[in-house]
């Protein structure tokens, strides 16, 4: 037995504007179209899943195209190399300094190195040095920021309907 989707609300129905906006990677004007691209999109299959995105970016000419890689070998090892990742975020151990499992691993930036370039460090090793524990910090920081809009935005709609 399937689970059965109520069909998500319009933007009409919510009266939202359409104002999408990215911080690092496009332009707001980029954001914008490729925000309204997939809202439209997702209005035309009833819901928008990874398969739809993909379905849509392979036809030629597609806004969303570019954002994937189509060569299977280099697209199988981005893959594996988020699989890794996947891996050590879900890598747990119990901390004996509070009473919830902890991420066994951190990932922290290799000096000299863009962003992209991590490595990982055992939690505790990490938090050790003040340079990563900043970094660290700084991510739960910005998570915590996303979290608490997304509780607000949350909120603001359960008042409403």
């Amino acid at each position: 037995m399937g689970t059965t989707v109520a069909p998500a609300a319009t933007r009409d129905e919510l009266a939202v504007p359409a104002s999408f906006n990215a911080k690092v990677f496009w332009t707001s004007r980029r954001a914008a179209e490729i925000g309204n691209f997939l809202e439209t999109l997702r209005e035309a299959k009833g819901k928008l899943t990874t398969d739809v995105i993909i379905e849509a970016a392979d036809k030629q000419g597609s806004i969303l195209r570019d954002f994937f890689d189509w060569k299977h070998t280099s697209a199988a090892h981005k893959y594996r190399r988020m699989q890794a990742r996947q891996l050590m975020k879900r890598l747990h151990v119990q901390a004996h300094i509070n009473a919830g499992p902890i991420r066994a691993f951190a990932a922290v930036q290799i000096k000299g190195e863009p962003y992209q370039k991590l490595m990982y460090l055992p939690l505790t090793a990490a938090l050790q040095t003040e340079n990563f524990r900043q970094e660290i910090m700084g991510r739960m920081r910005a998570r915590a920021k996303a979290y608490e809009a997304l509780l607000s935005t949350v909120a603001a709609y359960r008042r409403t309907f």
